[in-house]
């Protein structure tokens, strides 16, 4: 049975996908105008711990799984225009967001998962602590920008995040 067959089987049932029924991959690129890439993602799922899957970024911490999948996380930052910040902007956001999620875990344990504004507003309170961080590094690096795509799945609900102009 296909990965997509399997998906299909657990939908049609009404539950959650298992992760062995998820495929998921991620890439970033230069790109055909700039000499160097300021891009970033992140694709994990939220467990009692998060587990990074997969990520161009330097160091997660070695996450592991403990329990059944909770969320789903897919991040992607975009350093704003080639500024001499903008790699920085977007590393340090997919890592304030992971921090965040992280440590708020008990939001999934403890929030009635039909409650959309629960989730709505934890996807914001993530953004405005990331902001926050940023706007607090900024003054030493003036040059540091980064937008943020973030897409929270909690069955049978995905929840996006758009912050900046990304396409």
């Amino acid at each position: 049975m296909t990965a997509t067959q399997k998906e299909q089987q657990a939908l049609a049932l009404g539950r959650k996908p298992t992760d062995d029924q998820i495929d998921f991959h991620g890439v970033t690129h230069t790109g055909k105008v700039r000499d160097e890439n300021q891009d970033h993602f992140l694709l994990s799922s939220l467990h009692k711990r998060m587990e990074v899957h997969q990520t161009s970024l330097p160091d997660t911490g070695g996450l592991h799984a403990e329990a059944d999948r909770l969320a789903f996380l897919a991040m992607v930052a975009d350093g704003v225009g080639g500024g001499p910040g903008g790699e920085e902007a977007s590393q340090r956001v997919l890592e304030a967001v992971s921090q965040y999620a992280s440590s708020s875990m008990d939001c999934y344990y403890t929030a009635d998962p039909t409650d959309d504004q629960t989730f709505t507003q934890s996807l914001a309170d993530a953004a405005l602590h990331c902001h926050e961080d940023l706007r607090q590094r900024k003054g030493e690096d003036s040059g540091m920008a980064t937008t943020l795509s973030l897409m929270l799945f909690v069955w049978p609900r995905a929840y996006l995040l758009q912050v900046g102009d990304s396409r």
